[in-house]
């Protein structure tokens, strides 16, 4: 849509894409107008409809996507800090450092003696960040299915291994107590209400 020929209306509709009220728009554009006449011009279709354009063309230029946050990770995880340094040891100025290594660079600072330190994002986090994008860590357990087809001893054992979980001893022992968890007879699960 093309910007609004009355030249208040296109800025009562700029003024409410910023975020303003109805009436405190009107007042901007010019007008001195009640709550209901404010109400009554947001309401215009061609206004509603340049003030909907204004708010998505900032929405869509202030979005970040899924796959620059990733990139973003990458440039921080590949980032090699011997690429800011002159063949000769010396920090390159900051204008020739490549565009990848900047990105990558958190700060840095001169010392009042000369020396100069420089700190980068912190690759361990933008790995795992990485990683838990790709599926590399497995944080949680399938345990989905039904055990409608374990034996009596089976499911026995499965409650013996639940009740170690959830006490959090290994092989089922209370944790301090010396007392051992033992499976105990149980009906199979098609068996019960």
């Amino acid at each position: 849509m093309a910007v609004l020929t009355n030249p208040r209306h296109e800025r009562f509709a700029q003024e409410m894409a910023k975020g303003m009220t109805a009436a405190a728009a009107c007042h901007l554009a010019g007008y001195k107008c009640s709550p209901g006449q404010a109400t009554r011009l947001r309401d215009r279709p061609e206004i509603a409809a340049r003030i909907a354009e204004m708010m998505a063309l900032s929405a869509a230029r202030s979005t970040v996507t899924a796959v620059e946050v990733i990139e973003r990770f990458a440039v921080i995880a590949r980032a090699d800090i011997r690429r800011l340094f002159a063949a000769d040891g010396t920090l390159l100025p900051p204008a020739d450092w490549p565009d990848d290594i900047a990105g990558a660079i958190a700060s840095v600072k001169r010392s009042p003696t000369g020396i100069v330190t420089v700190k980068l994002w912190d690759k361990p986090r933008a790995l795992e960040g990485l990683a838990r994008h790709f599926g590399l860590f497995n944080d949680k357990i399938d345990i989905s299915g039904t055990l409608d087809n374990l034996t009596d001893a089976e499911l026995a054992i499965f409650l013996a291994m639940l009740r170690s979980a959830a006490l959090g001893g290994a092989g089922g022992a209370r944790e301090g107590t010396g007392e051992t968890l033992e499976p105990k007879p149980t009906r199979a699960l098609s068996a019960l209400p």
